[in-house]
């Protein structure tokens, strides 16, 4: 009797361990595909100056839903605002310069470390004629 009786439960504990063990992987995998899904980071992409001359650009974007825009990545970033990011979509508003208060709305799909952002909407003219779709990169 004792023997079936341990054999049930080392049968139940093994069991038991091998459960707690495949939910423990589940998890970690589950987290670490989200944050790779992240759109929280620094972003990187070539646009184009005034004179249509290729210029190194950053984004760059806090879990506090606040952003900044570095024009030529040099650490010093001109424009920031906030947004919002809610199914695959991200809706800005520059707290600073031509299109402050102006509403954007992009859909912002993140694969890994890239980005592809395409203009759903802008309220702002400027702002939205040099983004109808755009690849990012993760810098960090």
């Amino acid at each position: 009797m004792k023997t079936i009786t341990y054999s049930l439960t080392f049968h139940n504990t093994h069991s038991m361990m091998r459960s707690l063990l495949l939910t423990a992987v589940m998890a970690i995998s589950f987290s670490v595909s989200l944050s790779a899904q992240n759109h929280v980071g620094t972003w990187t992409w070539t646009g184009q100056d005034q004179e249509g001359n290729d210029m190194p650009m950053a984004m760059i974007i806090k879990a506090d839903n606040t952003y900044q825009i570095d024009f030529g990545a040099d650490g010093n970033p001109e424009l920031h605002g906030k947004y919002t990011y809610e199914n695959n979509t991200m809706t800005i508003a520059d707290e600073v310069g031509d299109c402050k208060g102006a509403k954007g709305v992009y859909k912002f799909v993140v694969d890994g470390d890239t980005v592809t952002a395409s203009i759903v909407s802008d309220e702002c003219p400027p702002r939205a004629q040099g983004s109808a779709s755009m690849k990012l990169t993760r810098k960090n």
